[in-house]
């Protein structure tokens, strides 16, 4: 007579001899996405601080010309301004033990070599950060920790304060190099302030629209699809004369824009990870413009022409050993960078988006 044995595993003792089902793979659960640092150029630099030169055209003011036979005058030639930032240092520590390292790892043959990989993938994700969210501090070789100013604060100070000279990076930035950032005071989004607020005063400053990339949180990307969730139906704010391409899909329902075609052309949009509520920004402003202004990242979103905008390297993200001083392996993966704004006119953005009329 055949006897049949059913073990509960939560028993005490019960299937003891079983054998563990375990995947020889490691699942990173983290999203791993750095578009403004795989997106931009990146360029080398010998310095602490890095600098450039800008030079502006000024527009016609009015259709004239000259007399004949006239003496030739003119005035001054334009003075150029310089502009720089600053790298900043981030580095991550690895210690992994002697005996870790001899362990029979589930998915890796060397626990050290992994945690090198995933702290390179960290450090990495932290630059992507920086790029955005990072504020100007100049730092010293003792003390203070250098910043680089990152996108919000370039875009921000000199787009709001677009009236007067703006302090960034060190500089201070006449108003004929400033950017164009809108506002709009926890308040709805709808298609007449996207253009007249937001792409109008970037095109007029001369961003090519068609050749720039808006970086959205989910929320407002959300907000820019619903002006054409509704074609054929729905409020005039929303969907009045908008259009979708359908799909190969006849059946879909198509509730998304990737790329907004407008009268001063075609703006590609993209979810950003890293425009979330995790960010929030508080930049002092000139005294002659509000205190300060608080920059929401779930409620804000920026613009760029990737043309213009590059990442400036003084070390790239690299590992290196650290000296044995216990029983253990230890290393670092680190790296120094800052963003270098070439035309701060290249970009701009808007903030302080809660919804959508």
């Amino acid at each position: 007579m055949a006897i049949h044995f059913s073990f509960d595993s939560g028993s005490s003792g019960a299937g003891v001899t079983r054998r563990d089902e375990l995947a020889e793979l490691i699942s990173i659960v983290s999203p791993l996405d750095t578009p403004l640092y795989t997106l931009l150029e990146h360029v080398p630099s010998n310095n602490i601080t890095f600098e450039w030169v800008v030079d502006n055209i000024a527009a016609p003011t009015a259709a004239q010309g000259k007399a004949e036979g006239g003496s030739f005058s003119g005035a001054a030639v334009n003075a150029r301004t310089r502009l720089s930032n600053t790298h900043m240092i981030w580095w991550e520590h690895i210690n992994v033990s002697r005996t870790q390292r001899l362990m029979d790892e589930v998915g890796i043959d060397d626990e050290f070599t992994w945690q090198e990989v995933r702290t390179g993938l960290s450090v990495a994700k932290q630059f992507e950060t920086n790029l955005r969210w990072s504020t100007y501090t100049a730092g010293s070789a003792t003390a203070t920790v250098r910043s680089t100013a990152g996108l919000m604060e370039w875009l921000v100070k000199t787009g709001i304060s677009s009236t007067i000279a703006s302090s960034v990076g060190g500089n201070t930035i006449p108003t004929a190099y400033s950017a164009s950032w809108h506002d709009q005071s926890d308040g709805n989004l709808t298609r007449t302030i996207l253009h007249d607020n937001i792409l109008k005063p970037c095109f007029n400053k001369g961003m090519q629209i068609g050749d720039a990339i808006a970086f959205c949180p989910v929320e407002v990307k959300r907000f820019i699809s619903n002006f054409a969730v509704a074609y054929g139906g729905g409020t005039a704010s929303t969907s009045s004369g908008g259009r979708v391409n359908r799909s190969q899909h006849d059946d879909a329902l198509v509730e998304v824009v990737d790329v907004y075609a407008t009268d001063v052309g075609p703006l590609a949009i993209a979810v950003d990870r890293y425009m979330n509520n995790s960010f929030d920004l508080n930049l002092q402003m000139a005294s002659s413009t509000p205190a300060d202004v608080i920059i929401e990242g779930e409620k804000s979103f920026f613009m760029i022409d990737p043309r213009f905008f590059q990442i400036s390297v003084l070390d790239p993200i690299h590992f290196e050993p650290v000296a044995k001083t216990q029983d253990s392996t230890e290393g670092v993966v680190l790296g120094e960078m800052g963003l270098k704004v070439l035309n701060p006119r290249a970009g701009g953005g808007a903030s302080g988006i809660t919804g959508v009329a």
